[in-house]
């Protein structure tokens, strides 16, 4: 629990610092070759796997960890980024498991060696967390009259009135509608969705092959990066309100 816990805090100290990381999958990335392991156990060592992530395993004492060393240069100060996992590890405990995957996302994006790649997976962090029905009650029983209205109408040839209640069908699955829905759920303006919906609208042109050029492609990766982190963040914050009061 205290690894999960770790890992979580992690990630949201890089979203709210903008730093890029990655906790890993908790799979081993590297081994050994057989012929080291069998001379290592001979010597009574039990060799364990260099996982990415967080490995459990009971303690024998035995156990033979590989080490390397090297030297790097921080460009950065990370007193800020150390200190807000510190703050940020109380705050793990009432995130949802859905709020903490759009931030190892949102995490893993600011990573990315490509643009492309960063808005890929910021968007797609969003799109993750507004899995929720796009519609109201009430507006998906007025979907339902449509799409029998339009499949029955006689002011088409036939063909072309299933054509209009099959698009309708697909507006049931909106998952444009269901990011607006989570955005204001979360205290977003119409003017913050728009500016979302903008987003959405380049990376879709991009994706069609409507838009071409690497320079669009750092402007969706620019745009994405702040307006995504925050409504990562904003889910994050609500789930831990709710947790903490139910």
């Amino acid at each position: 629990k205290f690894g999960r816990l770790a890992a979580s805090a992690v990630s949201l100290a890089g979203v709210r610092c903008g730093v890029g990381v990655d906790t890993g999958e908790n799979e081993a990335t590297s081994r050994f070759g057989k012929p080291v392991i069998e001379a290592l156990a001979l010597q009574g060592y039990k060799v364990m796997p260099n996982v990415h992530g967080l490995l459990i395993h009971e303690r024998e004492g035995n156990e033979f960890f590989p080490h390397l060393s090297g030297e790097l240069t921080v460009k950065q100060n990370p007193s800020l980024f150390l200190s807000e996992i510190t703050s940020s590890f109380d705050e793990t405990s009432g995130l949802g498991e859905r709020e903490q995957t759009a931030l190892a996302l949102i995490a893993l994006s600011k990573i990315a060696r490509e643009p492309l790649a960063e808005a890929v997976l910021c968007i797609a962090a969003i799109e993750f967390l507004s899995t929720d029905a796009p519609w109201t009650p009430a507006q998906l029983k007025l979907l339902t009259k449509l799409k029998a209205q339009s499949a029955a109408s006689t002011e088409l040839p036939q063909d072309q009135a299933v054509e209009i209640a099959k698009g309708l069908e697909n507006i049931f699955k909106s998952i444009r509608q269901s990011i607006k829905r989570k955005m204001i759920a979360l205290g977003f303006t119409n003017t913050d969705w728009k500016s979302f919906d903008k987003l959405y609208s380049l990376r879709s042109s991009i994706f069609h092959g409507l838009i071409t050029g690497r320079n669009r492609h750092v402007e969706l990766a620019t745009k994405s990066r702040e307006i995504c982190a925050r409504i990562a963040l904003a889910a994050a914050d609500k789930s831990r309100l709710e947790n903490i009061t139910s």
